[in-house]
């Protein structure tokens, strides 16, 4: 006797059967019998033990349905329908085959995205073939979890928007940082935006990936950033709002050639902090969110890397830290430790950090009136 022909009349005994107990016992040997010799059996054989097992599966306990979910999970010619049904089911059955099965394609794992639970979509996140349309659903529907688990899943393919969405959920989710900012796959400029809001190792990590990228392979990112950018916010922008009064200022004083990092200390001094915004915007190259980010970096890191970017003295710059500290004071250790943190910061690492600051900005500057 064959396999196929035992497998037949199993189905047929099972379809027969009438008790709990012995649809039970058949459905397991039936499901191991036909993982066992999947590769001998043709599409009718399959349709037949779809349809069959299909009618009954829920006629039977979750551990039943997680035997078969189990079995079916590595198989890539299980029947497409029984396997969505079994994806739909509870989580404690659905499991195997939402992380591992071949079969589930990627309009089926998008309609279980929008519609199943958290845990589904958690164990959708850990597939080694999550593509970018997946993982666009799981950003869109997961919880801080799922995009944890989907940011740590190195073979995951994440477009850009996906990447973008991790990476401004990671300012308010800090178990999302490490794992974004290790990927090989996430956009520079969207790493150095993270710095703002990581760990001081997190920052040193972040440095050291951008000094060491080839200058080139900069200026081909920082274009693509730069599209991507203009097109947001020229769906954003309105060409005709009105320039502020400190604007105006800060505009004249550039005109006059008399925009320099003295006049912004000085603004700051005397509490005029529109201007001195739109001053400091000005002279590092910053459009006002970024220069505001820098700003309010209590750990002045990133308002050292900026004015040594943009040629600031340190003098000026030790003023700036302790103007935009906390309390607007430091004490000598305090003034001393920033200095020597400003003086240690290279300046083409520095420069090239805020490459990447600035494309908000450069940007900007593209988007036509």
């Amino acid at each position: 006797m064959t396999a196929n022909t035992h497998q037949l009349q199993k189905l047929i005994q099972l379809a027969q059967e009438q008790s709990s107990d012995g649809r039970r016992e058949l459905l397991r040997e039936i499901t191991d019998l036909f993982v066992e010799s999947h590769a001998e059996v043709g599409e009718q054989e399959s349709r037949d033990f779809a349809e069959i097992v299909g009618h009954l599966v829920y006629d039977v306990e979750m551990e039943v349905r997680q035997h078969l979910a189990e079995r079916l999970s590595t198989l890539d010619n299980a029947p497409h329908n029984l396997v969505t049904m079994l994806a739909n089911d509870e989580i404690d059955v659905a499991r195997p085959l939402l992380s591992n099965s071949p079969v589930l394609k990627n309009a089926d794992l998008i309609k279980i995205i929008k519609k199943r639970s958290q845990e589904h979509l958690l164990m959708v996140s850990k597939r080694a073939d999550v593509d970018e349309d997946v993982a666009d659903a799981l950003a869109e529907f997961g919880d801080d979890e799922v995009l944890e688990s989907l940011a740590r899943n190195d073979q995951a393919k994440l477009s850009r928007g996906t990447a973008q969405t991790l990476v401004s959920r990671s300012e308010k989710h800090s178990p999302l940082q490490e794992p974004l900012i290790t990927r090989d796959d996430l956009p520079p400029d969207l790493i150095n935006q993270m710095y703002f809001w990581v760990s001081e190792k997190l920052r040193e990590r972040i440095l050291a990936d951008t000094q060491g990228l080839d200058e080139s392979m900069v200026d081909g990112l920082l274009e693509e950033a730069q599209a991507s950018i203009v097109n947001q916010m020229a769906y954003e922008s309105n060409a005709d709002v009105e320039p502020s009064p400190a604007e105006k200022f800060i505009r004249r004083k550039a005109l006059l050639k008399q925009l320099n990092a003295p006049l912004v200390v000085e603004l700051l001094r005397e509490g005029r902090m529109a201007e001195f915004l739109e001053g400091f915007s000005r002279l590092t190259g910053l459009d006002i969110k970024t220069a505001q980010q820098v700003l309010s970096d209590t750990t002045q890191q990133a308002l050292a890397i900026a004015c040594k970017a943009s040629g600031v003295e340190k003098d000026h710059f030790s003023a700036l830290a302790r103007l935009t500290s906390s309390d607007g004071t430091l004490d000598a250790a305090d003034i001393f430790e920033i200095i020597d943190m400003y003086e240690k910061i290279p300046v083409d690492a520095a420069q090239r950090t805020m490459r990447f600051w600035r494309v908000r900005q450069t940007a900007g500057e593209d988007i036509p009136a």
